[in-house]
């Protein structure tokens, strides 16, 4: 249907809005000035429930046990899924217990990716292993065989749920240029 308005405000992804819900004659940016535009990283969540008490997490929890730049390069200069993915870790459960069932974990990690890469459960399957695997070798404990619940989140339901342009987690990327 139509709406007569004569102001619109919307809080929604700006390219959505522009090249989605306004007429093409009133639109700021063309779709190839949109290609051309820096998007801010998207992610890939992992949102887990473990049914034990995990050791040497903190609540915040940050592994930069791999090379920064090459994860920066690999999200900004050659997009494409990181070799070697720096990632954070969010037990909440520690400083809240309220957030888990008696003895267990209310566990969050993000891996900062490049919007618009091939999103598929493959994947995603792929990174939690990789991500797993250096959790519970820092950690020194078993973690995997613990998880009683496990959700994933990504490019794909960035752009389903939010209509997010090329998947991105944040908008537009913060540089001096755009």
């Amino acid at each position: 249907g139509f709406f007569q308005a004569d102001f619109v405000v919307a809080s929604g992804d700006y390219h959505h809005v522009e090249q989605k819900m306004i007429p093409p004659e009133l639109r700021n940016y063309s779709e190839e000035h949109w290609d051309r535009y820096t998007m801010s990283p998207s992610s890939l969540l992992f949102f887990l429930g473990v049914g034990k008490r995990l050791r040497n997490l903190r609540h915040h929890n940050l592994f930069f046990d791999e090379c920064l730049e090459q994860h920066a390069k690999e999200i900004y200069d050659a997009p494409k899924w990181p070799s070697k993915p720096l990632f954070y870790v969010c037990v909440q459960s520690v400083t809240d217990p309220s957030t888990a069932p008696k003895d267990m974990e209310n566990v969050f990690i993000l891996v900062p990716l490049a919007a618009g890469l091939e999103d598929s459960d493959a994947m995603r399957d792929k990174y939690y292993e990789v991500v797993m695997e250096r959790l519970e070798r820092h950690t020194q404990q078993a973690i995997r065989g613990h998880v009683v619940v496990r959700r994933s989140y990504a490019m794909k339901d960035f752009e389903t749920d939010f209509n997010s342009f090329k998947g991105n987690a944040y908008g537009l990327a913060n540089t001096l240029m755009q």
